[in-house]
C-alpha cells in the first residue's frame, strides 16, 4: 500500500477522532455545569463545526505545502484538547468553564477537517482510474475513529476518569502527529515542482509514474471553476444530507440509548460505535472500490435509496413498543 495512503489515513483517522469529542463526556460534563438541551448541543456540536468550515482553506493549502498541511491540522487540534485538559481540572470552579470548553471544542475540531485535505493528499499518488479504491479506503478507514473512540470513552472514563481520559488521549494524538510527519512522503507533483518549473515537463514524469493529477495554477482559479461545475453543487448537497447525518448520529447516538432507552453509558458507547458508527465507515471501502467498478454515480444512487429505507425503517420503528 502507499505510503501517501497509509500516512494520509493515519492523520484522517487521528484528527477524525475529535468527532467523539463530546459524544460521550457530555453525560458527565453536562451535569456538572448543569447544561440544559441548548446548551449541551452547542458542546457536542462545535467541533464539528470547525471541522467543515475549515476544509475548503486547508484542502486549497494542500497544493502548496503538501503534508505539512495536515501537520498543522492535527498540531492544532492537539492544542484545543490540551485546552480541554485544563479547564477539565478546575471545570467546578471556573466561572467560564463552558465558554472555555466550547473555545477548546473548536480548536480540537480543526482535527476533523483533515478529511479533505487529506483526500487531497492521497489523491495525488494514484491515478484517477484507481482513486475512487484509494479514497474509499482513506475514508472507511479514517472513519473508524469515531466508532473506536466511542467504544473506548465509556470504558476509559469508568477506569481512569474524566481528566486522566483526555490526557491518554492527547498523549496518542501526540504520537499520531510523529508517526505521520515520520511516515508522510512528499506529493510526487509538488517533489517535481520544487526542481522542475515546466509543466509540460512535470506531466511527463507522472505520466511515466502512471500518474494524472496535476492541480490548477491557483487556489483562486480552482474555487471559481469548482463553483461553476452543477455536478459540484449536487455533491455538497448530498454530502451535507449523509456526512452531516452521520456525524451528527454519532454524536447524538449515546444521547439517545443513554436517555431514551435508559441504557448505561458504557453500552451505550459500544452500540454507538460498533452497529452504527463502524459499520457505516468500513462500507465507504466497499464504496469506493465498486465506484472504480460500477461508476460512482451509481454506488452513490444505490446508497441513498438504501440511506432512505433506513431511515424510514427508523421512523417507523419508534413507533412500535420496545420491552415487555
Amino acid at each position: 500500500m502507499n505510503k501517501g495512503l497509509v500516512s494520509g489515513t493515519l492523520a484522517f483517522f487521528s484528527g477524525f477522532s475529535a468527532i467523539a469529542l463530546f459524544g460521550i463526556t457530555i453525560l458527565k460534563v453536562g451535569p456538572m455545569l448543569k447544561l440544559n438541551l441548548i446548551e449541551s448541543s452547542w458542546l457536542v456540536a462545535i467541533p464539528l463545526v470547525t471541522g467543515a468550515f475549515l476544509r475548503i482553506p486547508f484542502s486549497l493549502l494542500v497544493n502548496k505545502l503538501g503534508k505539512w498541511v495536515l501537520f498543522i491540522q492535527l498540531f492544532i487540534g492537539l492544542i484545543g484538547l490540551v485546552g480541554i485538559i485544563f479547564t477539565l481540572i478546575d471545570i467546578r470552579t471556573l466561572p467560564n468553564a463552558y465558554n472555555l470548553l466550547l473555545l477548546f471544542g473548536a480548536i480540537a475540531g480543526t482535527g476533523i477537517s483533515t478529511f479533505s485535505s487529506g483526500i487531497t493528499y492521497v489523491s495525488y499518488f494514484y491515478p484517477k482510474r484507481k482513486q475512487g479504491t484509494a479514497l474509499g479506503i482513506f475514508a472507511g478507514l479514517g472513519n473508524t475513529a469515531p466508532g473506536i473512540f466511542t467504544i473506548i470513552l465509556p470504558l476509559a472514563l469508568a477506569k481512569l476518569g474524566l481528566i486522566y481520559s483526555y490526557i491518554a488521549w492527547a498523549l496518542f494524538l501526540g504520537l499520531m502527529i510523529i508517526l505521520f510527519v515520520i511516515l508522510s512522503p512528499c506529493p510526487p507533483y509538488l517533489k517535481y515542482l520544487k526542481k522542475i518549473k515546466s509543466e509540460d515537463r512535470i506531466k511527463e514524469l507522472l505520466n511515466i509514474e502512471g500518474l494524472d493529477i496535476i492541480p490548477l495554477s491557483s487556489p483562486k482559479e480552482s474555487i471559481k471553476e469548482s463553483t461553476k461545475n452543477l455536478r459540484v453543487w449536487a455533491l455538497v448537497l448530498m454530502y451535507w444530507t449523509s456526512f452531516g447525518g452521520f456525524e451528527a448520529l454519532t454524536e447524538w447516538l449515546p444521547t439517545y440509548w443513554k436517555e431514551f432507552m435508559h441504557i448505561p453509558t458504557i453500552e451505550s458507547g459500544i452500540l454507538t460505535g460498533v452497529l452504527y458508527s463502524l459499520l457505516t465507515a468500513l462500507i465507504r471501502v466497499l464504496g469506493g472500490w465498486w465506484s472504480d467498478i460500477y461508476s460512482g454515480e451509481r454506488v452513490t444512487v444505490i446508497s441513498f435509496l438504501t440511506m432512505i429505507i433506513g431511515s424510514l425503517t427508523f421512523v417507523l420503528a419508534y413507533s412500535f413498543l420496545i420491552g415487555p
